[in-house]
């Protein structure tokens, strides 16, 4: 069975059991085998862990019709009271090590994208350099026709620099773009993957 015959299954499951919101649990369940995958696992491993559609189905349902049933046991209100109060307490610490994080994050971004720009930059400084340089060059004639050969051959060459550099940028960013996609994915999954309900045996 493949990932595929898995999710019709599990679909077909949730709609025998009543349950008519089934694509955001298909959705969860289709990325977390695709994760399990990425991990080098085959798809026997990969249902063993998880069940089969039927029980994977059965839980689903059992946890949306009761809400008592989580990875975590129900925690009591002083319980939940004494997490706030450490939260509170704790929050100089965790606030500065989530702005930390994020602005690592942000830095990395800022140095992957420095070679697209300076990029841009030098092809941006080749065209306008090379443009003045043609338009600027018939003022040379009096110099005489070598100084204009001269100054128009800088031209010519400063705006072929330039526009080669552009079609350089243009790859490299797009390269960099997909990356950077990439990257956020990773980043972002572990948001995504929130209310998965998962039962490894």
């Amino acid at each position: 069975m493949d990932k595929k015959e898995f999710l019709e299954k599990l679909k077909l499951e949730l709609i025998k059991l009543g349950e008519k919101d089934y694509k955001p649990f298909l959705s969860n369940y289709d990325e977390l085998i695709e994760d399990y995958l990425e991990e080098g696992l085959s798809y026997q491993e990969i249902f063993e862990k998880i069940g089969t559609p039927l029980e994977v189905a059965t839980r689903l349902v059992s946890v949306e019709n009761s809400k008592e049933e989580f990875h975590y046991s129900k925690q009591s209100k002083g319980m939940k009271m004494g997490i706030l109060l450490l939260l509170i307490l704790g929050s100089p610490l965790w606030a500065s090590l989530l702005a930390a994080a994020i602005l690592l994050i942000l830095s990395l971004y800022i140095i992957i994208w420095c070679i697209p720009f300076i990029l841009g930059a030098f092809s941006f400084v080749g065209l306008v350099a090379g443009l003045a340089c043609l338009l600027l060059s018939p003022f040379c004639f009096q110099d005489g026709l070598h100084i204009f050969l001269l100054q128009f051959g800088f031209g010519m060459v400063g705006i072929g620099i330039g526009v080669l550099i552009s079609f350089v940028t243009l790859k490299v960013s797009s390269i960099f773009l997909e990356k950077t996609k990439q990257v956020t994915e990773i980043l972002v999954k572990p948001l995504k993957r929130k209310g998965v309900i998962i039962y490894e045996k």
